[in-house]
């Protein structure tokens, strides 16, 4: 496969991860100020998993074809540091979310 082509279905696939990650972030926020009914408790379960198979599917696509391919084309400098900017990246993303993470399980336990 060509190389361009597989760059962009992975830019593809990112922006597409993004903008779901970040319509459910607008939606979390919202039960996190007004409290979550058990209505809405499942509808976030279902769009989590909906969110979590669009993850997975892309991270086995990345992990079994681009990862592969930079393996044989960067040297072990090269690697490191696209490891340290990924690395960099989930990070940021992690400590943005989890504050409101930590809120909604609060809430969650409620129905336990």
């Amino acid at each position: 496969p060509d190389p361009a082509w597989q760059a962009a279905v992975y830019r593809a696939e990112h922006a597409k991860i993004v903008a779901v990650g970040d319509k459910l972030e607008g939606i979390l926020r919202g039960y996190a100020e007004t409290g979550l009914q058990r209505r809405a408790v499942i509808e976030l379960l279902d769009k989590q998993r909906s969110y979590k198979n669009l993850l997975e599917l892309h991270e086995q696509r990345e992990e079994e074809a681009l990862l592969v391919e930079l393996d044989g084309a960067l040297d072990a400098a090269q690697l490191l540091h696209f490891n340290i900017i990924c690395g960099q990246s989930w990070h940021t993303l992690y400590h943005k979310q989890s504050s409101l993470v930590a809120r909604l399980t609060g809430q969650l336990d409620q129905y336990a």
